[in-house]
């Protein structure tokens, strides 16, 4: 069982003894990779219920806001634009687009 420990880019890097950058890309990857499989599973009808299945499968849910937003930041603006798009609640969205 995987221990629940939050752990920055930076300690994870130095733990598995590889660079920060390192840690940021593959992270971005499987998230991604996380995403268009949840979709094409048809565990979501919308980006934005897609993005809910993976929160509360990396038990993002139950954290503070900053981590919702941390978590959305992973993804790239197309994925967020789309979940933005599908969400209940545009106006309040924490989905930021540069």
């Amino acid at each position: 069982m995987i221990p629940d420990v939050q752990m920055s880019g930076s300690e994870v890097a130095r733990h598995l003894n590889i660079t920060r950058q390192t840690v940021s890309t593959t992270t971005k990857r499987a998230v991604e990779k996380m995403y268009y499989r949840v979709l094409e599973l048809r565990l979501a009808d919308n980006p934005f219920d897609a993005m809910m299945v993976l929160m509360s499968m990396c038990n993002v849910t139950d954290g503070p806001m900053e981590d919702v937003s941390k978590f959305l930041d992973l993804f790239p603006d197309d994925i967020r634009l789309a979940v933005q798009k599908h969400s209940p609640k545009k106006k309040e969205s924490c989905i930021n687009i540069p």
